[in-house]
């Protein structure tokens, strides 16, 4: 439930933010759309954590006591899941739509520190699922 609500709360900002900067973009509201581009410098930076926290926590499984370490596989791995096909592209979709329109708008620097961001904490999943993959592996032979 707790994840339910956190997953539902995260999509709720990202969602409303999405639509305050296709708001601000197509009407021309400058202050709804200073909020939305200080809002992504958040999502920006806390890209920039989260990305290497990740990845760090699936190469720190290896150093954890036996007793544990499938308890903390399990937590590296739900992190670290896989979605489904319609899921990645729709990701995919509105990261696309967030930079267009950050760079429509003229927040083009904004716009790329997003693009990097984004592709930085994708990079930094993608490793840690293939981390936690050889680890699973080994875990069972």
């Amino acid at each position: 439930m707790k994840k339910f609500l956190t997953d539902t709360f995260s999509q709720v900002i990202y969602y409303g933010l999405l639509v305050a900067l296709v708001f601000a973009t197509f009407t021309g509201q400058n202050n709804i759309l200073s909020v939305a581009a200080a809002a992504f410098w958040v999502v920006i930076a806390l890209g920039v954590v989260i990305g290497p926290l990740t990845l760090a926590l699936a190469y720190g499984v290896e150093h954890v006591p036996n007793n544990s370490r499938a308890e903390a596989l399990e937590t590296v791995k739900k992190i670290t899941r896989r979605k489904n096909f319609v899921a990645r592209w729709w990701g995919w979709i509105c990261m696309v739509l967030t930079i267009v329109l950050l760079a429509y708008s003229g927040w083009v620097f904004t716009a790329v520190c997003y693009a990097l961001s984004s592709l930085f904490v994708r990079l930094c999943v993608s490793l840690a699922r293939d981390k936690v993959e050889k680890l699973q592996v080994s875990e069972a032979v």
